[in-house]
Parts: structure tokens; sequence; C-alpha cells
């Protein structure tokens, strides 16, 4: 089992839409976080989208860090501010696997060649802002040059958001994409999902948990209640890995439950939660003390189970 920790590197205006007003603050944030990495001796995967790949300071600063080779720079796209702008700005068309082939290609190449011009990097690994994938946007990635996607939510469902349906996919790795004309690993983009998935006394069997909770589902007003039972009796739940949306107990749960089943632990967040008040996850300095607190002492566990951490890239290497 190896450890991918992967963040969205994005502006702060959190569910604004808006193709030119926005604001980069958070990134000056990111040393504090970049040092709790250097600390633990982790590696992270940037994923860095079109304002920060075009902001100087921002360039500059992760520019520092890819200098003493502890970071990998990746790409991540929020179409409504990603030129060039052909399509109407309405909330179907945040989500990238929502455009014509044609739009989604111009602005991932437009943001591409910013980010390989301005960081001197040819980025291969990606996501999809609002996890808005599917196998066009796989094919058109794939295109332009990237190899790997952690664009994938595993046992979740975008759908009420205008967006695709992940619920019967689970956080193994997979090839998504193969072409023919080319040969070996090359001819491929491989899938690592964010990791999701159950702990509890059925965790065991990852695919039938999630077959009781889309059960679940159906009975919308009940949920809720049943849920919060099936986690006080322990049978099972559902976890993000993700500091944002679970406490440190949670992820460690999650963890020891699927550790045996799982070739790759993918961490995620966003930039914006290292800045109070630009993410719903951290909305006070003590919210963000906690939040800076579960990640430095989850990796200090990952640490005891000796657990190498690895860029998204490296992934390959592994399979």
């Amino acid at each position: 089992m190896k450890l991918i920790i992967t963040i969205d590197v994005e502006e702060d205006n959190w569910g604004n839409y808006d193709k030119y007003n926005y604001s980069v603050e958070n990134i000056k944030y990111i040393p504090e976080l970049q040092n709790l990495f250097n600390k633990h001796d982790v590696m992270p995967t940037y994923l860095i989208n079109y304002p920060v790949a075009y902001n100087t300071k921002s360039v500059d600063l992760f520019k520092d860090i890819m200098k003493h080779d502890k970071c990998e720079i990746g790409t991540h796209i929020h179409p409504w501010n990603t030129p060039p702008f052909h399509e109407r700005n309405v909330k179907n068309s945040s989500m990238l696997c929502n455009l014509p082939e044609d739009v989604q290609y111009n602005k991932l190449k437009c943001l591409h060649d910013l980010i390989t011009e301005n960081f001197d990097v040819s980025p291969i690994s990606f996501r999809a802002g609002r996890w808005g994938f599917d196998s066009t946007v796989a094919k058109t990635i794939y295109k332009l040059g990237y190899r790997l996607d952690t664009s994938i939510t595993p046992y979740t469902n975008w759908t009420i958001d205008g967006g695709p349906d992940y619920s019967k996919i689970g956080f193994s790795p997979y090839y998504i994409y193969n072409d023919s004309k080319n040969d070996g690993d090359n001819a491929y983009l491989l899938e690592i999902p964010a990791t999701i998935g159950y702990s509890g006394s059925l965790s065991g069997n990852q695919d039938f948990c999630n077959k009781i909770n889309i059960s679940i589902n159906d009975y919308v007003k009940k949920y809720l209640k049943i849920n919060f039972i099936m986690r006080k009796l322990n049978i099972y739940e559902k976890i993000w890995l993700s500091p944002e949306t679970s406490t440190l107990e949670e992820m460690i749960r999650l963890t020891e439950s699927i550790r045996s089943k799982c070739f790759f632990l993918n961490m995620y967040f966003h930039s914006g939660s290292l800045m109070v008040g630009s993410t719903p996850y951290v909305q006070n300095i003590k919210s963000k003390k906690i939040f800076l607190e579960k990640i430095d002492l989850y990796l200090k566990y990952i640490k005891k189970l000796n657990i190498e951490s690895i860029r998204l890239s490296d992934a390959k290497k592994y399979i």
C-alpha cells in the first residue's frame, strides 16, 4: 500500500462560478502545509487550476517547492474560469463532462499549455473540478499527454448536482482509457480514485456495504437515522479519506478496514481550506487548527504503518 496526497489548488471563491472576479490568497498558506509534508517526508501532488497557474506569485511559490523536489505539479480545471469562454456560464457547465468535446479540449489545451510554460513541466496527472469526469474527458486528457486521473469518487452519485454517477465504482485503480496506437504503459490512462470506502463489521465486502447504502438512499427521509444506527452498531460507515469531511478517528478506521484490499490511499482536500473562510470546511481559526492537526496526526499514523508516500504520477510503477 502507498499513500498519495492530492490537493486541488484553486481560487478562494468557493461556489462562485465567475470568469474573472476571483482571488488566490489561500496560496500564501501553502508553505505552512508543505512544511508539514516535509516533516513527515511525504510527497504531495498539487493539482493546479487556471487562476493559480496564471498568478506570478503562486507560480514562484510552487516552483521553489519543485526546485527542492518536494512535490508534483498536476492539472485541475474549473471550466468557468478557464478560457476560451464559449459556453453559457450556468451551473451545469461548471462540470467539464457536460461540455462539448471541442470545448473541453480547447479549455484543457489552454490550461495545459499555461502550466507547461509557467512551471516548466509537462503535467501527466489530472483531476476534473467538481468531479466532473467521463469517458470523453478521459479521451481528451489522454490526447494532451495525461496518463493518470483522480476524478472518480467511489460509491458516490453526483447526478443531483448535474454530474456523473460513480455510485457503483470502488476505490481500486483501473485503466480507464487505452489507445491501440501506443504500446506499453503509454497506451493507457490510469484511474486512481479518491479514497472513499466503508468501515465496520461488514467492511470486508465493500460492494455489499455499498448496495445497502444505495438501498437506504431510496428512502431519503429515513436515510440519516438509519445510517446513524448502522454507525452506532458498527455495521458499516461510509468514510471519505479527507481531513475536510472526516475526523482523524474516521480516517484511521477507514484505513484499517481497507488496508488489506487497497493498492493506494488517496487523501485529498482543497488548498482553500488552508485559509479561514475560503471553504465551508474551515470557517474559523479553531477549525483550521483542527484541520492541520488531522493531517499531521494522520501522517504520523501512516509513518508508523511504514506506508510510503508517492506522487500520483508514480502510481503506474506499482500496478
